[in-house]
């Protein structure tokens, strides 16, 4: 398994949202560990960080504050802030 590398960075990661230890370690194996190209966190930061959004301070400030309280399954937030951004 390899490890995603914005877990250093990643406030789900590092255990700074609100969940119990064994749902957490269960989610962190599922996406952190084996597959993160299903974690909507890194769909919505790599989205933005390979240009697909504007890069102004509004947009950065709109990713920073949703994907920082997002679980690695929050497909339906995930797709609100990917609606807000392309919308400008």
């Amino acid at each position: 398994m390899e490890l995603c590398e914005k877990s250093d960075a990643c406030s789900f990661f590092k255990n700074q949202l609100r969940l119990t230890p064994a749902i957490s370690e269960k989610l962190k194996a599922l996406y952190c560990k084996s597959n993160k190209a299903r974690c909507a966190r890194y769909k919505v930061t790599q989205m933005a960080i390979k240009g697909f959004y504007p890069a102004d301070e509004k947009a950065s400030t709109l990713v920073e504050s949703m994907v920082g309280q997002m679980y690695p399954h929050d497909y339906e937030k995930a797709e609100l802030v990917i609606s807000n951004l392309q919308k400008g």
